[in-house]
């Protein structure tokens, strides 16, 4: 111990400037853990935003209730611009989703395969990702065609 504090009182400068780094260093990596929380949330907030608006966007417009159905003849009633709309804005929603997981920005929600599978398999949705899929990004086209595969 007789030897530090004789260090210590010999190069106390350089020991003070140690500490001073180290502890900025400490402090900032605490910052940056909790300013990439606070993304996380808010990114999270702003996708069930999102998610709200979408959805909200269903169940006020009676025009849209086809899309839900499964039984639905589209040779005798053909997808309308508004569903084909509606059906998109979910598909880019869905990527914002894929693209915010896969950069670990956001937690895969529970459940989300077994929605968008349960969803694309449906008569309007599935007709309207045939058409608009190959202007999607080629890892959005995977996954959900992997998810229609196994239905």
């Amino acid at each position: 111990m007789g030897m530090f504090i004789s260090w210590a009182s010999e190069h106390w400068f350089t020991l003070l400037q140690t500490v001073g780094i180290v502890g900025a260093l400490s402090f900032n990596a605490y910052s940056m853990l909790l300013n990439a929380r606070n993304r996380k949330v808010d990114t999270l907030i702003n996708i069930t935003q999102q998610h709200r608006a979408i959805w909200l966007k269903f169940l006020d417009s009676p025009t849209l209730k086809r899309v839900n159905k499964a039984n639905v003849d589209l040779k005798k009633h053909p997808i309308t611009e508004e569903e084909f709309i509606f059906v998109n804005l979910i598909i880019l929603h869905l990527t914002t989703v894929l693209v915010a997981v896969k950069k670990r920005i956001l937690t895969k929600p529970a459940g989300l395969d077994t929605d968008i599978g349960d969803l694309f398999a449906l008569p309007i949705p599935h007709a309207v990702w045939n058409d608009a899929k190959a202007f999607r990004d080629p890892d959005m086209i995977c996954y959900v065609e992997g998810l229609l595969d196994a239905k």
